[in-house]
Formats: C-alpha cells, structure tokens, sequence
C-alpha cells in the first residue's frame, strides 16, 4: 500500500514537497534506514519520527545525497529512522498522529516495543488487537494499533491467519520482539483442523524468523463457557507440538476478547487463573537482553563530509561501539578509529554528543578524513567480524508471488534475484536448491524443483560482489535479508530469508542420500545438551534419563565429556579451541544418533554460549530436534561434591583452563530447562525434563 495522501507529521509540516518525499521513501527504504532530510520549520527535521510500512530499494539512493547537498546554508542535517514495519491506513496514521498532538512526543521516554499478533482465520486477530488497544470503532482496516503501558509503547500490528504472508507481513515478523499466536478456544492445534493448520504454519513463521518472545493467546473463552480444562488441554497440545520450534519465551493466556477480559482487565468468570493479564504481560517482558550486545556492527546508510573528517550515518545493528573504538569497514577491510559519535535525530543548534552508541539506535560517526566507506558497508570491531561472503547458506520464505510483470515467479536453481541489505542491492544467482521444507511434518523434499509463494525452502546463493551478514541466530538485524525480483519495473520483494552462514567451498564432497528415511525409523531422534560446571549432576541426571527411556523401550544413549576424550576427542586439551572443536565434534556425532532414532543425552561443560549455538545450529539445518539442560548447581556446591579432586588441584594451580576457576563459564540465557539443586533428586528431575520435552 502507498501512502497517497497522507499526512506527514503536524500541521507545520503538511506540505506537497514531503508528501513527495514520503513517496520516495516508501519505494526507496529497507529496515532500518536513516532518511536524511534537511530541518523543516521551527528547527525540526521535516520528517519527525515517522514510522511508515515501507519496503523495496535502495537502489540509487541520491536524492538522499541531493536533498543533504541543496542544503546551502550549511547546515547539518536531520534524520529519522524509517521503521518499514506497519500498514498504515489513513486511520492508523490520523489516530497516531493526534496521540501525538495530545502527548507530544507519542514515544515520550517509553520503550517502543513491536508486537505482531497472527495465527486465526476470520476476525480472532482482529478483534485481539482491538481489544488490546482499546478500539472500539469496529474499522477492520484498521491493521496498526497503539498500546500504552506504564513503562512501554507498544505498536501492534495485526497480521491476520498469517497463511497468505506478503513482503511486509514477513518483515514485520523479522523485526517483532512479541509475537501473539491466538488460537481460538474451539479449535486445537492438532493436524486436521483447518484452525489449527492455520496455527501451527504461523507458529513455525514466528519460529524460523526468531521472534524472542511468543505469547498464545487462547481467545474466544466464552465459547467454551470459560473451561480451565479446555484452556489447560490447549496448553499442553502447543507445548507438545512447539517442542519442535525455537521458541526462546513462550506463554499462555485465555482471552475473552469480546469483553476485553484478560487482556486490559482481569476476567471475573476465570477466578482460576493465576497469571497476568495481557497487557500487563507485554509490560513485563525482558526486551533488553534480546538486543545484541556483544556483536559491534554499524549499518551505513548514508557517507559525506564535515571539513576534514568523513561522516557517515546508520543504525547500530549489534554490541556497543565508543568513542576511539578501533574498527574496521567492510568488506573493503580498511582499519580506522571512531571519532565522535552523535544523535542524528536532535534540533538543529542543540547536538547531543554521545559517549557510545548501542543497538537499535541510528546514529551520526566521525571518522578521519580519507577512510573509504560507502553507503550498505558494515563497520565492525577487527577481532569479531561478520561474514564477508559471495556464497550463503539461505532459509527462505517466499513472500512474494511475481516479479512485478504479473507472471508468478518460482525460486529456483539459475533464478537471478537481487539481495537487498541496508544500504545496498547485490545481483545473485540461486545456486542451488537444497530441499522445500514442509512446515508441518517437518519433511524435506530433497527433490523439489522449486519454490512457489507461500513455501519454506533451503537454498544457496551466489552474489556478484561480496556481502557482509551474520548468522540469523547470532543477528536478526544483520541476519536477515530480501531477495528481490531482478530487473522489474516495480520493486517487487520475492522473498525474506534467514542466513545460515557462508557456504563451504570443498565441492568434492558430496551428501549421499540414503533410501531409509528419518520418517522410515521407529522413533524419533532428538538431542538433550546438558551444560553446567564440573561436578553439577549433569551426567547423574543424563544417566536416570537414559535408564528411564530404555526401560520404556526407547533408544538413548549418554554422550559423557569424560568418555569421549577416551576415544573420538583423546587428540584434543582443555584450550579454548580445544575445547571449541570438542563440542562441535560431539556435536556432529550427537545428530548422526539423533537422526537414527536415538534420543542423545550429551554431558558436557561447554562453557561457551556461542559453541553451544552451533551445537544447535548442526541440529536445526538437520531439522532435528535440540534441547538445553542447564544444570545450575553453585561453584561451592560442586566443590563439595568433587570425588576426584579437580577443584583442589586447579586452586593449587596444578590444571590449567578449568572452568569456573581461572577458565570462563557462560551461563545459557533461554535455555529449555533451568535445573537448580532445590528442584529435587536425580530420578525426580529425570521424570521431569522426561515429560516437560515430551521425550
């Protein structure tokens, strides 16, 4: 949709010539890109906070340039963060618009958080976002709606079934930091129901595009006169059935939405539950830590001068960059050093210099004259780079059903498409289709000749020039891209994708196919990761689970740290990277079980969040079913428990690297199961983590 006619921002700024920009920007922009525009009246920049939907290229972006340039008098330039994230209709923007007449500032200093609601046919998401958000006008064109909490503004956005996802839909998903599933209290979740086929593929969309937070939100309670039983049924089915997803935070709360019950008010008719109602629940979610801290990346969207030094504007995409901060720009892999760092959203005469910059936030960098750097680089910090790499590992959701000429366009190997990252657009090639996933049984058509709209496939892709990404579990923000059709007269979004990684250039290696399938085997295999310092109980634990499972006639098998460097890791120390190749060797040998029916009970320390996270990845390009166990027992307890003495040996300094004393431990942040010595003994917890991962 385009935003003929809409207005801009307050009466001071209504004016053709930002009624055209808008146009441009609408046609021009990608997540998270800085607009740079001159300051309009009263010292304000023209465009004042806006967040519209849009999405397409940036190709060609030199108005920007032009309208920063005709700015004669000298003067700085304003920015504003385009956020391509809403449909706005005209009622959304008029609503929006006079919040912030009433209000001032509509963000005021309230965390802006994104909320997507998806999931049921007919009008349940509807009639949820409106309830939400206190409308009461019925408008069902009404896609976009405002929520305020005592500490959050929150922008929730009604994606309806999620079964027909367009380019913005998808989008919207990547960025969102809430997703609500709704799910009809009549209906269930179970194969069958066109509800619940409808549910599960929304849940798998919120699950491949990572959205940190996922709330169901049983509704339409009153239907079935307000049963704990019905809603606690529906409960355990989606636990059942998302055991299969990566859902980092999932929660339940039964909705009346005709009468706005549990979700701005308590509901009277359901004494018997305990939690928190909806709203009072997205005002309590730990956004924060979802934000990647750790990972140093600025998105250049725009490049200039200021006397001497080169400025260059965009978005922080990861981690935390300071003033003086050694850096390098990508992939051209020039060193620098960051020189002041700046708010680009301020009034004209007031500039608020800043001592660092964190993500999300967009901002203005001074770097010394002669660094080359152009608009779609990526500045990071030298030693914790992003892949710089023509060849990429995809997943991919088409979104998008032709290439602008009306004939339906099909993913397939020699498609040429056209990758769009912040800032820059790169020609590429599909190399290769590696199978089309069904989003329901999980099945991997290892021979599809293609991918059509609608469909979830795994492909790889060749650029024409380098491109700077980072995996998707590492990076939402740099993690995920648009392929778009090449060539077509309008831009025309196929489809959004998730980055796996580069991919391996040994081309003489081959997967040979075998003729028993996974789906051939008795049982299903899946891997349960058990982490925690030595002496924490992991392999106690791991061991009743084991002797539980064959007991019941199922395969399992124990991967213990300490056997394994008898045999297949007895080349390997206790070094970081020692420790590194040690997991990703039990890693890879743990999914060879895990495919054949086992279910593997791994126990190792591996002490480092990000070796963990490719365990895992091994396991989700597998399609295979990944747990973590975090055995959280304190340092004083496992010293107590130490029969052999390592915790002695490594204070008198006689072992090297041993974890919790002079080698790190990182705690998992989300994982599936946090055990901590109170929960009880080992068969008590075994029988738990049995039925709680529904092994």
């Amino acid at each position: 949709m385009r935003p003929d006619g809409y207005r801009l921002s307050r009466s001071d700024t209504l004016e053709a010539e930002s009624i055209a920009l808008l146009r441009q920007i609408a046609a021009t922009c990608v997540p998270g890109d800085v607009v740079v525009r001159a300051h309009g009246p009263h010292g304000r920049p023209a465009l004042d906070r806006l967040c519209i939907r849009a999405f397409g290229s940036l190709a060609a972006p030199g108005w920007l340039r032009e309208t920063a340039d005709a700015d004669a008098r000298g003067n700085r330039p304003g920015a504003v963060v385009v956020d391509p994230f809403w449909n706005w209709t005209t009622t959304d923007l008029q609503r929006y618009l006079d919040g912030a007449d009433q209000d001032g500032d509509r963000f005021g200093s309230a965390e802006l958080v994104r909320v997507v609601a998806l999931g049921a046919p007919g009008q349940a998401v509807n009639d949820l976002v409106a309830a939400l958000c206190a409308e009461d006008d019925g408008n069902a064109a009404v896609r976009t709606g405002f929520a305020d909490t005592p500490r959050r503004h929150l922008v929730v956005g009604d994606l309806g079934a999620g079964d027909d996802m367009d380019p913005h839909d998808a989008l919207a998903l990547a960025r969102a930091d809430v997703a609500l599933l709704v799910l009809p209290a009549d209906s269930d979740v179970t194969a069958g129901s066109a509800t619940g086929d409808l549910f599960r593929r929304a849940a798998f969309a919120v699950s491949m595009y990572g959205v940190p937070h996922v709330v169901v939100c049983v509704t339409g309670m009153e239907s079935v006169s307000f049963s704990q039983s019905r809603f606690e049924e529906i409960r355990r089915n989606v636990v059942s059935f998302s055991s299969r997803l990566r859902f980092g935070d999932l929660a339940f709360v039964p909705v009346s939405e005709a009468a706005g019950e549990c979700v701005r008010r308590p509901c009277e008719a359901m004494e018997w539950y305990r939690g928190r109602i909806l709203l009072d629940h997205l005002d309590d979610i730990h956004i924060a830590s979802d934000r990647n801290l750790i990972d140093g990346r600025l998105s250049v969207q725009y490049t200039g001068t200021a006397g001497e030094r080169s400025v260059v504007l965009g978005s922080i995409s990861g981690g935390v960059l300071r003033t003086g901060d050694e850096v390098v720009v990508l992939p051209g892999g020039e060193h620098t050093t960051i020189g002041a760092l700046t708010s680009p959203s301020r009034v004209q005469g007031s500039e608020e210099t800043l001592a660092e910059a964190f993500s999300p936030m967009a901002v203005e960098v001074d770097l010394p004259a002669g660094v080359t750097v152009a608009a779609g680089d990526v500045i990071a910090r030298p030693g914790n780079r992003p892949h710089v790499a023509t060849d990429l590992d995809l997943m991919v959701m088409v979104v998008g059903g032709d290439g602008g000429d009306g004939e339906e366009v099909v993913l397939r190997r020699g498609t040429r498409v056209t990758i769009a990252t912040p800032g820059r657009l790169t020609p590429a090639t599909i190399s290769d289709l590696k199978y089309r996933l069904d989003t329901d049984t999980r099945h991997r058509d290892r021979v599809a000749s293609g991918l059509g709209a609608g469909e979830v496939g795994r492909v790889t892709i060749h650029a024409d020039a380098p491109v700077v990404v980072d995996s998707h579990r590492n990076n939402r923000l740099t993690g995920t891209i648009a392929l778009l059709a090449e060539e077509s007269p309008t831009v025309r979004t196929l489809a959004v994708a998730t980055v796996t990684g580069p991919v391996s250039h040994d081309t003489n290696v081959v997967w040979q196919q075998m003729s028993v399938t996974r789906q051939d085997r008795p049982h299903r295999g899946a891997t349960v990761w058990f982490t925690g310092l030595s002496g924490s109980g992991k392999s106690t634990i791991a061991a009743e689970i084991e002797r539980s499972l064959v007991a019941r006639g199922r395969p399992a098998y124990v991967m213990d740290g300490d056997n394994l460097r008898h045999g297949l890791n007895s080349d390997l120390g206790f070094s970081d990277d020692d420790r590194r190749e040690n997991i990703r060797r039990t890693a890879e040998v743990a999914a060879l079980m895990a495919d054949a029916g086992t279910v593997v009970l791994v126990s190792l320390i591996s002490p480092f969040i990000s070796e963990r996270a490719r365990a895992r990845e091994v396991h989700d390009e597998q399609g295979l079913p990944f747990y973590e166990v975090f055995v959280d027992t304190p340092i004083e307890q496992c010293e107590q428990r130490d029969v052999k003495g390592l915790y002695a040996r490594a204070r008198r300094g006689e072992i090297r690297s041993f974890t919790g004393i002079d080698s790190p431990y990182e705690a998992p942040e989300k994982p599936e199961v946090h055990v901590v010595p109170g929960d009880g003994g080992p068969a008590v917890v075994a029988e738990e983590i049995i039925e709680q991962l529904g092994l």
